[in-house]
């Protein structure tokens, strides 16, 4: 088996697949995995090489593309060779591959673009802010999955007159959206301490007081919806 790595990034890992597709035994290694391949072959990013696979896949499935970015976020380890299967499945049979889930490689690319897309979707109302000084708002999350490239245009269109900074204190990651500007990710070096807010703390109590009914109260629902590990970061939950 021939081994390539790229740098990480969704297009170099387009790059990767575009350069190995005819290669009959090829895999291809994410440094994000931590496994270095004794013998790998480095890809080069190539914006051109990543806008061609694009198309190809757009050709398939106008929504592949972003299906398969939504499943890149997942950081599953395996996902990059099982991305590559997919896709030479597809064009072999100039067919949409992910219509096909019940071979392995192709089910778990499926399963990954539903847990990131779905966390995603969550997060759209777990993400709390905190007034930084002036226009700027600033609020921590720890999902499991890559999520701010997938909430950060809903953020930027939600909050069009404010500036916001999203940090994922996992990865060490921030987004930024900085109205009309636009919205852009940003590597951070270190987490520092979110600024006091109690005017925000006791908004968010109070708004879920009000709204709360003692008689329907049902803590294994509300664990489903708000798992305990996100609580640190809700105002409500301090």
């Amino acid at each position: 088996m021939k081994t390539f790595s790229y740098d990480g990034t969704w297009e170099g890992l387009l790059s990767a697949i575009f350069l190995t597709y005819k290669e009959p035994n090829a895999a291809i290694s994410n440094p994000r995995d931590g496994i270095t391949m004794f013998g790998a072959e480095t890809v080069e990013t190539n914006a051109e090489y990543a806008e061609r696979l694009t198309s190809g896949m757009e050709r398939l499935n106008p929504e592949m593309p972003l299906f398969a970015f939504r499943a890149f976020c997942a950081e599953y380890e395996g996902f990059e060779t099982d991305l590559l299967l997919s896709l030479r499945f597809g064009f072999e049979r100039e067919a949409d591959p992910f219509s096909q889930r019940q071979i392995p490689f192709i089910r778990r690319v499926a399963e990954a673009e539903r847990k990131a897309g779905g966390e995603a979707h969550r997060f759209l109302g777990l993400v709390r802010l905190v007034n930084a000084g002036g226009d700027l708002y600033v609020g921590d999350i720890e999902p499991d999955c890559n999520i701010l490239p997938l909430i950060g245009q809903h953020f930027y269109d939600r909050y069009n007159d404010q500036r916001i900074i999203i940090r994922d204190v996992k990865r060490l990651l921030a987004l930024v959206s900085q109205p009309p500007a636009g919205w852009w990710l940003t590597e951070l070096t270190e987490i520092a301490p979110l600024p006091e807010d109690k005017e925000f703390t006791e908004m968010w109590k109070g708004y879920f007081q009000a709204m709360a009914n003692p008689e329907r109260v049902n803590k294994k629902l509300q664990r489903q919806f708000v798992p305990l590990k996100h609580r640190k970061h809700l105002h409500e939950f301090r």
